[in-house]
């Protein structure tokens, strides 16, 4: 007989950051019960921090109730019952233990593993066609959180090519954010004065529109500021919010990928008239070119090297990954090859079982009629046997009666012969 988790359907969702170990052990564990169990299905989105933040904020007004309690450090997982109801987990224990539960589904892999598949997916997630760069920013003495952004260099590569130019020049250095407008977006880039009233390129000349193909339509967007058409220089905003009323008018050139919670910090500063900051916010440090582990993070003090690129280390990583993938799958295959035995050999005793109280059933029977027969011979014995002292008293009875009868005519007769 199916149990009641065999028969209820359910839709698992797993959504998180590319770089998260927790994600990619989720992400197993999803997708491997949907290849091995017909009445589960599973969707998985990976993001980078600062989409996955936006996306979680959007799951969150869309299912409600305790979806509002989901942290965006932790991955989020939930899964949707054939009768629409929400089961959401505040952590991947708890989504385990429901596995654990439902589907006897168990993971000891290593989180090392888990956490190699995290910054491999990371890196692979870096599109060849796009740029990769940092800034770091500063306010009341203390660096916050580096600003990842990933440049569209595809659609807009004079623009991307110049602001990648003033970023490893260290031109940015020391420039101040002189305009914030409070749900809009924050303003940045005068490498003059940090008055806010110069934008200039690398090449001293204004940089033309690339592309006006993506639209202002979440936060987190980085655009180039001008004052007219084709006159791009080195100020730049980020969204905090939609702008459609920016669309065709200025051109958005990339997006932040990490680093978006420094961005809110600067948002909620206080300001004055024109929108400056109060408190001085300016780029201490900056880095180039994310992907090349070489590149150096520049800042006002001094430069900070980027990792060394060691071959050797990367390739015994990567046999390892493999040999560590090949394990996961043969733990899976023999997990499943184990419960197939155990499920046979359950079937085996119950079939073993079933036969056994079956013969004893049998025997009971057995043992039963032949009772009922020795019962029943033995009553017919027993009425035989009333039956003959019966008739013998009934033929000692008629016996009796002929010798009196006898006796009476002699008497009558005075025992003469009658003449």
């Amino acid at each position: 007989m199916a149990s009641s988790s065999d028969q209820i359907q359910y839709h698992i969702h797993v959504v998180g950051k590319w770089m998260a170990p927790d994600f990619h052990k989720l992400r197993t564990a999803a997708e491997f019960l949907a290849s091995t169990r017909s009445n589960v299905k599973a969707t998985v989105e990976g993001y980078f921090e600062t989409q996955y933040e936006m996306r979680l904020k959007k799951i969150a007004h869309t299912l409600g109730g305790a979806f509002f309690l989901a942290k965006p450090s932790s991955t989020l997982v939930y899964a949707i019952a054939d009768d629409e109801k929400a089961l959401y987990f505040n952590n991947m224990d708890r989504f385990m233990e429901w596995a654990e539960k439902r589907f006897k589904y168990e993971d000891s892999t290593s989180i090392l593993l888990y956490k190699r598949m995290a910054n491999k997916s990371q890196q692979q997630h870096y599109a060849k066609n796009r740029k990769y760069c940092q800034l770091t920013f500063q306010f009341d003495g203390k660096e916050e959180e580096p600003v990842a952004f990933e440049l569209f260099y595809k659609e807009c590569p004079r623009v991307v090519e110049n602001f990648l130019a003033l970023v490893q020049s260290g031109r940015y250095l020391g420039s101040p954010i002189h305009r914030v407008k409070e749900d809009c977006f924050i303003q940045g880039g005068d490498i003059v004065d940090g008055s806010g009233s110069n934008s200039v390129s690398s090449t001293g000349s204004p940089i033309p529109d690339d592309s006006f193909k993506y639209k202002h339509d979440s936060a987190g967007l980085v655009g180039m500021c001008k004052s007219r058409l084709d006159t791009n220089g080195s100020q730049f905003y980020i969204t905090l919010d939609e702008l459609p009323y920016f669309d065709g008018k200025n051109l958005i050139f990339g997006r932040v990928i990490s680093g978006m919670r420094t961005m809110w910090k600067i948002s909620r500063l206080q300001t004055n008239y024109a929108g400056r900051p109060v408190k001085t916010v300016k780029i201490s440090a900056v880095r180039s070119d994310l992907l090349d582990k070489k590149s150096a993070e520049i800042s006002g003090d001094n430069v900070k090297a980027g990792e060394e690129n060691d071959a050797e280390r990367e390739e015994r990583e990567a046999a390892e990954d493999q040999a560590a993938a090949v394990k996961v799958q043969s733990m899976f295959r023999g997990k499943a090859a184990r419960k197939d035995v155990e499920s046979k050999v359950a079937a085996k005793k119950q079939k073993e079982l079933e036969e056994k109280m079956a013969a004893e059933q049998a025997e009971r029977e057995r043992a039963e009629e032949e009772e009922a027969a020795t019962k029943v011979q033995a009553l017919y014995k027993g009425k035989k046997a009333r039956r003959r002292v019966d008739d013998m008293k009934q033929d000692k009875g008629k016996a009796g009666a002929v010798t009196y009868e006898s006796a009476d005519v002699n008497a009558a007769s005075g025992g003469e012969e009658v003449a």
